[in-house]
């Protein structure tokens, strides 16, 4: 999920466009910058602070974050999608 998540952000795309191009390379400028992204992933920081964007666990919303907003957990999100139904 992660890997995916920074692809998207690194590509600026959604996951149809990953999918309908699966053998695709990346460029020069679009590795790198998957690189910064996996290297900070991999010093422990959460994905919502690197794409500074959240998504609800259905997709429906796509919320802009900081790495001053507390990430929710699970379980909220869940109370947070039943109340908006």
């Amino acid at each position: 999920m992660n890997a995916e998540l920074l692809s998207k952000f690194t590509l600026g795309c959604d996951r149809a466009y990953l999918d309908a191009r699966p053998e695709g390379e990346l460029s020069c400028e679009e590795g790198e910058g998957y690189d910064r992204a996996l290297g900070e992933r991999s010093r422990g920081i959460p994905a919502v602070y690197i794409t500074l964007q959240a998504t609800t666990n259905s997709g429906a919303w796509i919320l802009s974050s900081t790495p001053a907003v507390l990430i929710p957990r699970p379980e909220t999100e869940h109370v947070v999608e039943t109340v908006s139904n």
